[in-house]
């Protein structure tokens, strides 16, 4: 026996929303079943008999339509939140994908493209990749000396992969040119005021991005 295809949880949801929509005439009822109750009628008013259909318990096309109009609340609603779950549960995995691609860049063998301490003899010399090497916002160790940098990639985006020497060993920190989609995640330094960290290979991987341009910082 064949299986009917799952939907994926976005288009579930719509089709959920769509099979619950009211009618415009159904809408138009539900609006005048909504309206502020008429005011009380005076002392010396004749009540209205049971006949005339005051009191009477809501006929099943009211009932009908509230059931609808709760149904079509309710189904936003978890279509809203599972939609926020969703792209919370996304931003997670991207940012143990980008720590991994980094800590790999990092213990990578491959020779520095420039041998430098200079940070501005660095930036003219990868001012291929579209985008200017930044100081780290990151805090460094006391003893952190700028030796060089190699090219290497974050998401499929040009980066530089700029290389300090510490008394514990050599620190990678890498930066590329901020891609949202890419590298979605990521805090804004500017609103975080902090980086996130993750561990990858053994490695922390100190994330974040700045002014434009990711940075992530390997250490051990």
């Amino acid at each position: 026996m064949s299986r009917t295809p799952e939907l994926p949880l976005r288009s579930a949801i719509r089709e959920r929303f769509e099979g619950e929509s009211l009618r415009p005439e159904q809408l138009a009822q539900l609006r005048a079943l909504l309206q502020p109750a008429v005011p009380p009628m005076p002392a010396d008013a004749v009540p209205a008999s049971p006949s005339d259909g005051a009191g009477s318990p809501p006929d099943r096309s009211r009932r009908r339509l509230f059931a609808i109009a709760a149904s079509v609340a309710a189904t936003a609603t978890v279509g809203y939140w599972g939609s926020f779950g969703l792209r919370a549960f996304n931003n997670a995995s991207n940012l143990d994908a980008l720590a991994e691609e980094v800590a790999y860049n990092h213990l990578f063998d491959k020779p520095m493209d420039v041998v430098s301490g200079s940070m501005d003899e660095l930036r003219q010399a990868f001012a291929s990749v579209g985008f200017m090497l930044q100081a780290p916002p990151i805090a460094l160790p006391g003893d952190a000396e700028l030796i060089g940098g190699r090219h290497c990639s974050i998401a499929a985006v040009p980066a530089v992969m700029l290389r300090y020497r510490t008394a514990q060993g050599v620190l990678g920190f890498c930066q590329a040119r901020f891609d949202p989609a890419r590298h979605r995640g990521v805090p804004d330094m500017a609103i975080a005021h902090a980086p996130v960290e993750r561990m990858a290979r053994g490695l922390k991987v100190s994330l974040c991005h700045d002014k434009g341009v990711l940075m992530a910082l390997a250490t051990v």
